[in-house]
């Protein structure tokens, strides 16, 4: 197996990693987060270190696409141009689209919540 295939396949797993992420901790956010509640007096509960630490996940997988896009556009044998652009795409476009969906997702309380 060349270097190549392995960048190729390490690129495609980031990127649907990070797209399935993103898909996840905003699911999380629309369902279970409003129906964790913190204790009486407390200022932040389960589910707020939980949906702290998704995003936080969410923009790591983010930087790592940065950085194998970096990769791919420097001049050598592993260049690919489009992975390059590909990456560089879901490393900007996620965060930023999470930043925009943000405050107009539903929040779906249940009734004893």
């Amino acid at each position: 197996m060349n270097k190549k295939s392995v960048l190729a396949r390490i690129s495609h797993t980031l990127g649907t990693s990070c797209v399935l992420l993103l898909v996840i901790s905003l699911l999380y956010r629309s369902f279970v987060w409003p129906n964790w509640l913190p204790v009486s007096g407390e200022p932040y509960g389960a589910g707020d270190i939980l949906e702290a630490l998704l995003w936080l996940l969410v923009l790591v997988l983010c930087a790592a696409c940065l950085t194998l896009s970096a990769v791919f556009a420097m001049p050598c044998r592993v260049r690919n141009s489009r992975s390059a652009v590909r990456m560089l795409a879901i490393g900007i476009g996620v965060p930023l689209f999470a930043y925009l969906i943000y405050p107009h997702l539903p929040l779906v309380r249940l009734s004893g919540a």
